[in-house]
């Protein structure tokens, strides 16, 4: 998730608010007095003494501060980093709420607490912090530690989106593209992910380009796609790789390429995903050559798409290509076209 940057004008905007709300001379000086020891915080990373200062005053941003400084060590605080997020947290600090969420999603020292991570979420989403909501919209989404409710799920991202929050607009942009919760709305989906691209959502740029290469009511642009599939994959994205790949392979929107396609499939299968070694097994056995080399990768094909069924669990997983795809194989059977294995 995206965490938001804790700025001086953040600090100075949150100075004026207490200096006008403080009552008495001697409250404005303290508070000024708490403010200044957090701005020098903030803009010092090398002294923490003005963190721990403020965040006794109880200026909430110190403890935020305090808890990404323990985080950032060598090796990572982590307890002593959920700590001060959740001092900041019960100073109503909407980042210091969305920063223990994300902590106990992910686990402290062990696994993650959905449900405790999902109180988090709603106490920085009632803190007006837009990533806050966004992340129980997943919660909702999902079902995490809360019965599914997919309308809510939407209401959150909107909120989230209408706050400019890059990842709440890209997962609104999701739902509207599958019409989860909401009626499907292509062209606003379309919309959506370009502004969440633009603010550097990752995960949206890779779904703009599904969608644009999909039949989903939308305009299709597969060179567009291409682009933004081989920038995710310049960037380390492994199911960007994937699609990217599966163009080279296909020649949609780019020039074939089978020898780079493979490469990258191979790549992918190695560091694990799944859905690299199925796509890298239809390249093997579809590949084109001379009789030998079109025979010699049949055998790695076969193994690869009996190790992608393994992994999902066998012919009675949802995702049962890979097995149907081992079983046609094995008895000689060739597809008809690339996409015939899928």
């Amino acid at each position: 998730m995206q965490r938001k940057p804790i700025t001086l004008a953040l600090v100075s905007q949150a100075l004026l608010a207490i200096s006008v709300a403080a009552c008495g001379s001697a409250a404005i000086d303290t508070a000024r007095e708490a403010w200044t020891q957090a701005d020098s915080c903030v803009a010092d990373s090398s002294d923490a003494a003005p963190c721990v200062a403020a965040c006794d005053s109880g200026v909430a941003l110190a403890c935020t501060a305090l808890g990404r400084r323990a985080l950032a060590a060598d090796p990572p605080a982590r307890r002593e980093a959920v700590s001060q997020f959740d001092k900041a947290c019960r100073m109503n600090d909407g980042p210091g709420c969305h920063e223990a969420g994300l902590m106990f999603e992910a686990g402290i020292e062990g696994p993650g607490d959905a449900s405790v991570a999902f109180r988090f979420f709603r106490r920085a989403c009632d803190a007006d912090f837009a990533a806050g909501c966004a992340n129980l919209g997943l919660a909702y989404q999902r079902g995490e530690s809360v019965p599914r409710d997919e309308p809510r799920a939407v209401r959150m991202y909107e909120r989230a989106c209408d706050a400019g929050d890059a990842a709440g607009c890209g997962y609104l942009a999701y739902v509207l593209h599958y019409g989860i919760g909401v009626e499907q709305d292509a062209a606003r989906a379309r919309r959506l992910y370009e502004t969440a691209c633009a603010a550097s959502h990752a995960t949206s740029c890779d779904n703009l380009a599904t969608l644009l290469v999909s039949n989903t009511g939308s305009e299709t642009d597969p060179t567009r796609a291409v682009q933004l599939w081989r920038a995710g994959c310049g960037a380390g994205r492994t199911p960007a790789c994937v699609n990217y790949a599966v163009c080279l392979e296909t020649g949609l929107g780019v020039a074939f390429d089978g020898d780079k396609a493979r490469e990258l499939l191979q790549a992918a299968c190695d560091a694990g995903h799944s859905e690299g070694c199925l796509q890298l097994a239809v390249s093997l056995e579809q590949r084109s050559g001379d009789e030998a080399e079109v025979a010699a990768g049949i055998p790695d094909a076969l193994r690869l798409y009996r190790r992608v069924c393994k992994a999902m669990g066998g012919p009675s997983a949802m995702d049962t290509r890979a097995c149907a795809a081992a079983e046609r194989l094995s008895k000689g059977t060739p597809p008809s076209g690339i996409l015939d294995t899928l």
